[in-house]
């Protein structure tokens, strides 16, 4: 029979509910309306406070469809993407959040109070100063190291080549123009000049004025913050990381070994073997060449390595400093008829179709650093793969998975989205030849003992399907457009950003199992962004999230309340997830969320709670539901809403069912040990005085 104290145990263990942990919204874009600095104020180099461009539109300018048309209004941004919440200087927690767009781009600094329950409260906003490198440009994805400081990327480089061969800067003004010939990173630099106070205006302002105060070299950069204060950080950037289209970086855990992601049209994989572990200031570079067995379920390669060159942050800081331009490092002649004159190599990269370059004497690692998508293809490393976003590593397995946001372009067979088109592999090896897949696929790299990636697989493909009345064209069981990836305990996190369906989605998977539920729900027109884990700050683990710009890819007719009522507006979120670092993260559970039917749901931000398997009397925060959309003083953390299917809550209310029976089961048990022991104990007495 069970002994009283075994049973007792067991009966506080199944009376136990299980822990659930809600998102809880922390800041929005503009909060709080009274500070100094709002967060996500546009700052200028000398901190004045930036204003909307005279010049907004869809070729140049912002392309946020609430920012006004005029220079007297001070930009907001509603685009946050990567937020980080590191150990103070202090001994307390200090966010660092970076805004994706409009340039310059911004990187914030939020105080936070972290309360004995881990819940956290915004104390401060302050931007971060990047006067010392030209300000920062559309800063993506995020990280952090293992020795606990922030890291970004600058995707989407300016084309160098383009700036020096242009001779005026509007089509106004000349034919070849910056405007024509670096179409895509034209408006960037557009905005980019109001952080030097130069607000260009079409006829008036020049290249020359420009080359005044901008440097296309500036521009693609692994940055970095460190915290200095509990409300402040300092910022940098590192040359080492090579001047890319840089989604992330992502620091291995050796300290040693860094991977930089490549965003956009015709791009590669990066890496670097830092000299000194934990020392971003040397370090060699390479870039993947993909070799492919197989077409199906999004391909199989085989991945080697090519070595581009070896500097350091000094030795690149004074070429920087020194005036470098693109001739420079390359010669390079306009191709005939698709093919390169003798001594040109013929690339095609970057999504600027064949270019043939030669490399100039002697500038091996400045090409390396400087120039290493167009170098590595030079080289013969593989630069056809399409909007290469997310990377995140798993210990358990020793593999690291990454994202690739749709399967089109130069990873087609001489094709464009299924239709016969050369454009993206003229030129180049035309090394990867895989059918179209607009949903994307989320790869595995199997890695060795030092972890250097050693093949590229498909692991999960989004479903195409036929586009519904509501634009949605992906599978709704499925991911769409994967971006962000990110790790918590045994279970990889998936962001969307999509079109494809109508709400991105966030999405928990289970690589052991296949297992894929639907986790988060975003508002119309936004993006899922910023997931990320942070593990031992004060008792707690923190899941991150980031919803960027509600209604501003899609449905902006539905952002204003009179025409939508369920509308929170159209300010980004940053929020997260608190769990007590007594609780096993390989032990959590999600709970699922519907697909959004109605408008009102569709408006909503709509995020599932974690349960751990691990039962606990204790939680950090209520589950109740509030409005989050309203700018306060300095903005409470409030809990989204959530959902959970007809399918979830069949199984707590099995769980609980269950439960009670056990219990039932222990209480019964429990009474006949106290009969007996009360049987024994009367018997006892009778001996003791007969």
């Amino acid at each position: 029979m069970f002994s009283k104290s075994l049973v007792l145990t067991l009966l506080g263990f199944a009376t136990a509910k299980a822990a659930e942990f809600p998102y809880t919204t922390l800041i929005r874009s503009g909060q709080p309306a009274d500070a100094e600095y709002p967060f996500g104020t546009g700052v200028t180099a000398k901190m004045d406070k930036v204003l909307t461009n005279v010049l907004s539109g869809e070729d140049y300018g912002t392309w946020d469809p609430m920012f006004p048309d005029n220079k007297t209004t001070v930009e907001v941004s509603n685009n946050p993407d990567f937020f980080s919440i590191l150990d103070a200087p202090d001994g307390g927690v200090i966010g660092f959040v970076h805004f994706e767009s409009p340039n310059p781009s911004q990187i914030y600094a939020l105080g936070l109070d972290q309360a004995d329950d881990g819940s956290l409260k915004v104390t401060s906003t302050e931007p971060v100063d990047f006067s010392e490198y030209g300000g920062a440009w559309v800063l993506c994805a995020g990280s952090v190291t293992p020795w606990g400081v922030h890291l970004g990327g600058e995707e989407y480089e300016p084309n160098a080549a383009a700036f020096e061969k242009s001779s005026c800067l509007f089509d106004s003004q000349c034919e070849d123009s910056l405007q024509t010939l670096d179409p895509y990173s034209f408006g960037k630099t557009i905005e980019m000049l109001r952080y030097f106070d130069v607000y260009a205006e079409d006829g008036v302002t020049t290249l020359d004025d420009v080359k005044q105060v901008y440097d296309p070299y500036n521009y693609g950069w692994g940055v970095e913050v460190q915290p200095v204060s509990g409300s402040s950080g300092k910022g940098s950037k590192w040359y080492t990381t090579g001047r890319l289209s840089q989604e992330l970086v992502y620091v291995m855990p050796n300290n040693k070994t860094v991977y930089i992601t490549d965003d956009g049209t015709n791009v590669g994989f990066f890496r670097v073997e830092l000299d000194t572990p934990a020392d971003m200031s040397s370090g060699t570079m390479y870039a993947a060449k993909l070799e492919q067995k197989s077409a199906e379920n999004g391909g199989d390669f085989g991945l080697s390595w090519v070595e581009l060159g070896s500097s350091t942050q000094a030795e690149l800081k004074a070429t920087l400093d020194a005036g470098l331009k693109f001739s420079d490092i390359f010669d390079s002649v306009d191709p005939v008829n698709g093919t390169c004159a003798d001594g040109y190599t013929s690339i095609n990269q970057g999504g600027r179709g064949i270019e043939c370059i030669k490399l100039v004497e002697g500038q091996e690692n400045t090409a390396a650093f400087f120039e290493p998508r167009r170098y590595g293809a030079y080289l013969g490393a593989t630069t056809e793969a399409s909007k290469w976003e997310g990377f995140v590593y798993d210990p358990y397995t020793n593999k690291a998975y990454t994202s690739i946001s749709d399967v089109r372009y130069g990873m087609e067979d001489n094709m464009k989205k299924g239709e016969s088109d050369d454009t993206y592999d003229i030129g180049g090896p035309n090394a990867i030849k895989l059918p179209y897949n607009p949903c994307g696929c989320v790869y595995a790299l199997d890695m060795d003992d030092n972890y250097v990636a050693t093949s590229f697989t498909a692991a999960l493909c989004g479903k195409p399907m036929e586009e519904d009345e509501d634009g949605n064209s992906c599978a709704f069981d499925g991911i769409s457009n994967p971006d962000n990836v990110a790790r918590i305990g045994k279970i990889i996190l998936i962001g969307e950003d999509t079109s494809a369906h109508q709400n991105d989605m966030v999405w928990a998977w289970e690589p052991e199992t296949g297992k894929l539920t639907r986790v988060a729900t975003t508002p119309y027109g936004s993006e899922s962004t910023g997931i990320n884990l942070y593990e031992g700050k004060n008792g707690y683990s923190y899941l991150t999230h980031v919803t960027q710009h509600p209604y501003g890819e899609t449905d902006t007719d539905l952002v204003g309340k009179d025409v939508n009522p369920s509308s929170e507006g159209p300010e980004g979120y940053v929020g997260y997830w608190a769990i007590p670092s007594s609780e096993d993260l390989e032990k959590v559970l999600f709970q699922e969320v519907p697909v959004p039917k109605t408008q009102e749901e569709k408006s909503k931000l709509n995020v599932a709670p974690i349960v751990n398997e691990i039962k606990s009397t204790s939680s950090p925060s209520s589950s109740s539901t509030t409005d989050s959309s309203t700018p306060s003083p300095m903005p409470e953390p409030t809990p989204s809403s959530s959902a959970m299917t007809l399918s979830t809550m069949g199984l707590l209310r099995s769980r609980e069912r269950g439960m009670k029976h056990v219990r039932e089961t222990l209480l019964t048990q429990t009474a006949l040990i106290d009969r007996h022991s009360g049987e024994i104990k009367k018997k006892r007495e009778r001996t003791k005085y007969r």
